[in-house]
């Protein structure tokens, strides 16, 4: 299996700091890949993002998603809170998991993602997941609310990743929020 990544994150216009969090992480062993929206933006919210980056950076690629998700819970306490997905692969399987309003979307494949209502940090009841094959070759792409969720990935189809991050980030970026994406083509081969 052959996993290439792109991403971007950009903050809200007129802020400094940053508070979406994006993370990548790919080994021979499996992969992840989140976007995590502290919430609002400024400061307040840069904090939560980067406790997210910090716990995520270091968890086990081996956990189920709803445990990684169950982990970045408890590692947001004290903040002002996040929504998040996150997304474990291995092999052609995927295990997905998402708190609030964080989207997930395939070029390929719909996938009947539930994301849980709550925020992270602050209160979540339940970490229900995601589980499929994905069909290969696929496009995988994660983003924040800062971007606009009417965007054809379709059309993108010939276009690498890291093109792909740069046209849906300058053509749907709302620039009143914090505004992250990632894309992720997983394909066969080495």
């Amino acid at each position: 299996m052959r996993v290439s990544a792109a991403h971007r994150t950009l903050p809200c216009h007129g802020e400094v700091v940053n508070g979406d969090a994006v993370v990548l992480r790919i080994t021979p062993e499996g992969s992840l890949f989140s976007v995590v929206d502290g919430l609002g933006h400024g400061p307040i919210a840069a904090h939560a993002a980067g406790r997210a980056t910090a716990y995520l950076a270091s968890v086990s690629l081996a956990s189920s998603a709803a445990v990684v998700m169950a982990g970045l819970h408890q590692a947001l306490r004290g903040t002002r809170g996040a929504a998040g997905t996150v997304c474990l692969l291995h092999g052609v399987r995927l295990d997905a998991c998402g708190v609030g309003n964080v989207e997930l979307q395939s070029s390929i494949q719909r996938f009947s993602v539930v994301l849980n209502p709550g925020i992270l940090g602050v209160n979540v009841r339940t970490m229900r997941s995601f589980e499929c094959d994905v069909s290969v070759p696929v496009r995988v792409v994660i983003h924040s609310d800062g971007i606009s969720r009417h965007f054809d990935l379709a059309s993108r189809r010939k276009m690498d990743a890291e093109s792909t991050s740069e046209a849906i980030m300058t053509q749907h970026r709302k620039p009143y929020d914090d505004s992250s994406i990632v894309v992720v083509d997983i394909e066969t081969g080495r």
